[in-house]
């Protein structure tokens, strides 16, 4: 059985274990930086899901979709791992310790099976380029922000709520200004995921984000009215609540508006959202 299940682990590999582990491990750091964000969490299950059914492909893909914190803490802890064949070694033994059954569970099993089976001078090739690729990913991390929205050659493979999830990060990595892209970098990208993801609503909503940088305000508009309108499509396909979208739609538009100078327009649209969300029961809404 253990022959059938093993399999030959590549730096890529090591890589989403160490991620698995991290998301698993109650003492790990990642559980400070997720806390009590369910959301969060879901996310980064659903990404750790889509990327134990592909096969190779570059580290880089698994680091640019997390959020900035949990993309840290998995580079600091990669790098802790490169330093030496023994620190990888260390890191393979802690990744044995993590109880995790299903398809992550049977993942991990495969790689660290694999490693076993190395020899040394196999063991210590396999450190090299994993070392390498670390350094790149580390190097990459300091002088760029996350460039690609979306892992490359994946749009196919994700449900419609996992790409949602997927453009929602970098949307949240922007508004929190942890992404350095200048607009005029990102326009180019965000048309061509709008191209292949018309219909997924986060996909508008980075649009929006990058024209209210910009400081366009009727593209950032015209970008957040097609937000709203395919939210409310999506609404009744996947999982969202009309009644959240509407009060929000015009939240949103009023802080638009304040943005540009339009004082009377975010105000009336201030006034609106307040009284639908008062009728929608939502005072965390109203008290915002």
């Amino acid at each position: 059985r253990s022959c059938a299940m093993s399999e030959r682990p590549n730096p890529t590999s090591i890589v989403i274990c160490t991620l698995i582990a991290l998301y698993l491990d109650p003492s790990s750091p990642l559980e400070d930086v997720l806390n009590d964000d369910d959301a969060a969490k879901q996310e980064l299950l659903n990404l750790l899901q889509l990327l134990v059914r592909k096969t190779y492909f570059p580290l880089s893909d698994v680091i640019q979709p997390l959020h900035k914190p949990v993309s840290l803490i998995l580079l600091e802890t990669l790098e802790d791992a490169s330093v030496s064949v023994d620190g990888l070694v260390d890191l393979i033994i802690s990744i044995q310790t993590i109880d995790v059954d299903g398809e992550l569970g049977i993942y991990v099993r495969k790689m660290c099976l694999g490693f076993d089976k190395l020899s040394f001078e196999s063991m210590t090739r396999l450190w090299e380029a994993f070392k390498l690729e670390v350094k790149a990913c580390v190097d990459s991390s300091k002088n760029k922000s996350h460039v690609n929205i979306l892992p490359k050659n994946i749009h196919g493979s994700l449900s419609p709520q996992q790409k949602q999830n997927l453009i929602r990060l970098k949307c949240l990595n922007l508004d929190e200004d942890v992404s350095k892209i200048k607009p005029e970098e990102l326009a180019p990208q965000v048309q061509s995921i709008l191209e292949q993801e018309r219909e997924i609503p986060a996909s508008h909503f980075l649009k929006f984000l990058n024209n209210l940088e910009k400081g366009s305000k009727f593209a950032a508009l015209d970008a957040l009215h097609q937000y709203f309108d395919y939210a409310m499509i999506a609404e009744r396909k996947y999982v969202f609540k009309r009644q959240i979208i509407l009060h929000y739609a015009t939240l949103v538009l009023a802080a638009v508006h304040q943005q540009f100078g339009d004082e009377e327009l975010s105000e009336k649209a201030t006034e609106e959202a307040i009284h639908v969300a008062q009728q929608s029961g939502d005072p965390a809404c109203v008290a915002h």
